[in-house]
């Protein structure tokens, strides 16, 4: 503890530091620089950066497929209805193996066709070529409805496609009884040709080789 004279003599000088209008500093302390280390990200929040990244890269691609099928959507709706044909033939009627048809044809023609073969196959051949026994087909007619009652057709398949307009021919294999009995079968070739009339596509003419 201080003695009296001790105190008395920092009062003073305190007094007297006052008057002289000085200020008495406290000693500086020095301070060093601590650096923390850097607290590493959570596996949460690498997860969800990780989703993100993986997220945008499927969108981009999902969106990049949808406008590449687009395309060829686009690309297929301004293509004819045979897209390719196969460079093999069949060597007896040099008719192609095998076509590929185009998936966004219209395919009123086909259904007019198969209409008018599916009657010809259910014996309604005199009813369907009426109108042709009013004018130069009559023969004609006559001879086709005969031959399909003597060969009743039993299935056939879509061969080959011409277009000549405004006709167009379709080429058909067809398997077919060989009497009318039913017992033996064969295959051969018929054509059914169309027109595209105001009123639609019209069979204007039917062939076979029976």
């Amino acid at each position: 503890m201080p003695s009296p004279v001790q105190a008395r003599a920092g009062l003073g000088s305190e007094s007297g530091a006052r008057k002289s209008g000085r200020t008495t500093l406290s000693p500086v302390t020095e301070v060093s620089e601590v650096t923390l280390p850097s607290r590493p990200p959570s596996p949460k929040l690498l997860l969800m950066r990780f989703s993100r990244a993986h997220l945008a890269i499927a969108l981009g691609s999902a969106g990049l497929l949808v406008l590449v099928f687009l395309g060829y959507v686009y690309w297929l709706s301004n293509q004819p209805p045979v897209l390719s044909r196969s460079e093999e033939r069949d060597p007896l009627t040099q008719m192609p193996i095998s076509i590929t048809m185009n998936p966004f044809r219209d395919r009123t023609i086909e259904r007019t066709a198969n209409s008018f073969i599916s009657e010809m196959r259910d014996g309604n051949c005199r009813k369907l070529l009426a109108q042709w026994e009013k004018d130069y087909r009559r023969k004609r007619a006559d001879f086709l409805c005969n031959s399909e009652a003597q060969h009743p057709l039993i299935s056939w398949n879509l061969v080959q496609w011409e277009d000549a307009p405004p006709l167009v021919i379709l080429q058909y294999k067809g398997q077919r009884y060989s009497s009318p009995s039913q017992t033996e079968t064969y295959k051969d070739l018929f054509s059914v040709t169309e027109e595209k009339k105001d009123s639609g596509w019209t069979v204007t003419k039917y062939d076979s080789f029976y």
